[in-house]
């Protein structure tokens, strides 16, 4: 299954990190996504620093207010690289830092506890974004992809930012409108240094930094589409612990894939842990329920056939007077139990509520055959 036709926001982060200053990816950004690549499923954040690297990025640099910088071990070097260059002319805080002496920026003590091929390195905000100011307005030796991870944390109200707040905005501003624009042959076919945001909700970035700014491009990360569910599960159907066997293609299968609409490649991932945790196994329908809802049942499917057969005999009996709203109120049930529209229910797929609408001059007589209606068939409370 083509990945473009899947991830069509991917496709789009790809084209744009090539001319683009600045991108800020918003949405579903928490969730695991394929990587055609690898052929396997990993987060969202780990592909974009995979997929970058594989387009013209030679370094791909990620900042958050946990670990501070994150690079590969053998990319320290430049990092130290970038920050002796920026801090010799602070822009944010415009003044002299302590002198390095010429040495690294990291310690022997701190490259030596550096193991892993992922490592940090905590530097705070106000020198990363030096970082990036200086390597957008310089050529750097380099083409590097500069990564805020939750950047929905860095700002507050757009409307009330703080002095340091703006000082950052000002920044990054700078930085993507004084980025070298020439068009020499040299890097004309190479992206330029670029900075991209992710945040889980766009309205966390002031608007005054991408609003009828074309140098910034705003790509949403939407809910995992029918192609890309339908791809997990077929990858991940024989990890399912169900009441009965799924096959890709049929017709059970591919119920199941319309049910799982508006659920993240995380959720489903969960639910496959969920179905191996209960000890009878469940239908997808009653498995969907219980981890949507916590609910197995709904009170639709507790209806016996005999009750909807005598419905307007009980009613008649506690509502008197009503008949013909009564017949009406049967034919509704009927409808609505066989699965046709006549009212709004609670689905297989909707929480356990659901609407009536019973038009009647007689107030007190409408409320009493809904009363009725409720608690004698669906075991509910009216709520006037």
């Amino acid at each position: 299954m083509c990945e473009k036709k899947i991830n069509t926001w991917l496709s789009s982060l790809l084209r744009e990190s090539g001319f683009r200053k600045s991108i800020i990816l918003y949405g579903n950004v928490g969730d695991i996504c394929y990587n055609s690549d690898s052929g396997k499923y990993e987060l969202i954040i780990n592909l974009i620093e995979n997929k970058l690297r594989g387009t013209g990025f030679e370094e791909v640099v990620r900042w958050d207010l946990v670990d501070g910088i994150r690079t590969q071990l053998n990319n320290y070097d430049y990092i130290d690289e970038l920050y002796k260059q920026s801090i010799e002319e602070d822009v944010i805080n415009n003044e002299n830092l302590n002198d390095t002496g010429g040495s690294n920026y990291f310690s022997d003590n701190e490259m030596d506890c550096i193991q892993k091929e992922q490592s940090s390195y905590n530097i705070d905000l106000e020198n990363f974004f030096n970082i990036v100011y200086k390597s957008m307005v310089k050529r750097t030796s380099k083409k590097t992809a500069f990564i805020v991870d939750w950047s929905n944390y860095i700002f507050g109200n757009a409307n009330s930012l703080s002095e340091k707040e703006r000082k950052y905005l000002t920044v990054i501003g700078k930085a993507i409108r004084n980025a070298p624009t020439d068009l020499d042959y040299k890097s004309i076919d190479r992206p330029a240094n670029i900075l991209i945001l992710i945040t889980n909700n766009i309205g966390a970035i002031p608007p005054a930094y991408y609003q009828n700014n074309p140098a910034v491009k705003t790509i949403n990360i939407p809910i995992p589409g029918r192609l890309e569910r339908e791809k997990y599960l077929m990858d991940n159907i024989d990890k399912f612990k169900l009441d009965r066997l799924l096959r890709p293609k049929d017709r059970e299968f591919v119920d199941f894939v319309d049910l799982l609409d508006g659920f993240t490649i995380r959720d489903i991932n969960q639910m496959i842990k969920l179905s191996r945790q209960i000890e009878n196994p469940l239908s997808p329908e009653k498995l969907v329920n219980l981890y949507k809802y916590g609910e197995q049942n709904s009170p639709w499917e507790n209806l016996s056939k005999e009750k909807i057969r005598d419905i307007d005999e009980v009613l008649k009996k506690r509502v008197k007077g009503q008949d013909e709203a009564i017949n009406k109120v049967k034919k509704v049930i009927i409808r609505a139990f066989t699965g046709f529209s006549g009212i709004q229910h609670s689905s297989k797929l909707k929480n356990l509520k659901g609407f009536c609408f019973l038009l009647d001059q007689q107030v007190l007589v409408k409320q009493s055959l809904l009363k009725h209606l409720l608690n004698f068939y669906l075991g509910m409370k009216m709520h006037a």
